[in-house]
């Protein structure tokens, strides 16, 4: 299964080709089967495998993905990062979630903060996850997030509870913390900063 996995991953990284949308739906649906992997390098490179194709940013393949089996493949996404054991295991299944919060259709985003639990599993990554990489990829998929959901989006209030959870941990572990712990403080901070902006205006439009 790890040799698979790992093949799997190599296509995915290699140029281009010529995929059919059916054949990116198998694709995506062995990628996702092998998240629950209980080998560790298989769920690692079951990951590494959706995050290139999010890193991609075709907004096709992210719907796919997004949709998969009415958003399974997204409650796996958030039951990893809240529960894996392995670091790198989280930080790919947050990365995946952060591009695809770049993805150019807004539909694409919406989805994202439509995702029950999600968006708290993101604020509750940055405040208790043990991993620097983590606690920074979930601060950046978080505030992207915030720059697509507005009052008239149903996931606004969850959004705004995540935003006021994320916003109060990072005032309370401050600037140092972050510093001393991932070495790269400055563009996680700037993360933090960007999170009280979003709080206030979202609050404002929500008034």
């Amino acid at each position: 299964r790890e040799n698979a996995s790992n093949a799997i991953f190599h296509f995915v990284n290699a140029p281009p080709k010529s995929i059919s949308p059916t054949e990116k739906k198998y694709l995506i649906k062995t990628l996702h089967s092998s998240l629950d992997d209980v080998c560790s390098a298989v769920r690692r490179y079951a990951g590494a495998s959706l995050f290139q194709m999010a890193y991609n940013n075709e907004s096709n393949d992210v719907t796919l993905m997004l949709t998969h089996e009415d958003g399974t493949l997204l409650s796996t996404l958030v039951v990893l990062l809240q529960n894996d054991p392995n670091s790198k295991s989280r930080a790919n299944a947050v990365w995946i979630l952060f591009y695809c919060a770049c993805s150019e259709k807004k539909s694409n985003v919406e989805l994202l903060g439509d995702q029950n639990g999600l968006l708290d599993a993101l604020a509750g990554a940055i405040c208790d996850d043990t991993c620097a990489e983590v606690r920074t990829a979930a601060a950046k998929a978080l505030r992207k997030i915030s720059e697509t959901i507005n009052p008239n989006m149903k996931s606004h209030e969850a959004l705004l509870s995540s935003l006021l959870k994320a916003s109060a941990r990072w005032n309370d572990i401050g600037h140092d913390y972050y510093e001393e712990e991932s070495g790269n403080s400055m563009e996680s901070y700037d993360d933090s900063i960007g999170f009280g902006c979003f709080l206030s205006e979202s609050s404002k439009q929500k008034q």
